[in-house]
């Protein structure tokens, strides 16, 4: 490996992700000691991810929205110019995203 700065990340589902900055030497080598934790736990009565949350507004009236927790996750695709580059996306804070039927059948563009 060349020596210079390094990004190191490590990922394990269900644990924080660890990120270290390195440098690193001419033939130096690096000790590294990972300590992988568990994210802190969701406060009592948090949404499951993607469960589906219905406000009534009123009789008969009622919107559905999908909890979407904090977390990483890779965003694009390799397929066509519009979904390049392949990046890594974190979402710091949850939210509830408006949840409605697909305009069009489910696997085609």
């Amino acid at each position: 490996m060349k020596p210079g700065q390094r990004k190191l990340e490590v990922k394990k589902d269900g644990f924080k992700v660890f990120v270290r900055e390195l440098e690193i030497a001419a033939g130096g080598r690096v000790p590294i000691r990972i300590r992988l934790e568990p994210p802190p736990p969701s406060p009592p009565g948090t949404p499951r991810p993607g469960e589906v949350l219905t406000v009534t507004l009123r009789p008969g009236v009622a919107m559905k929205f999908a909890w979407i927790p904090p977390g990483q996750f890779a965003m694009g695709g390799d397929k066509s110019a519009e979904e390049k580059p392949v990046h890594q996306v974190t979402l710091t804070r949850a939210f509830t995203w408006r949840s409605s039927p697909s305009p069009r059948p489910s696997g085609k563009p």
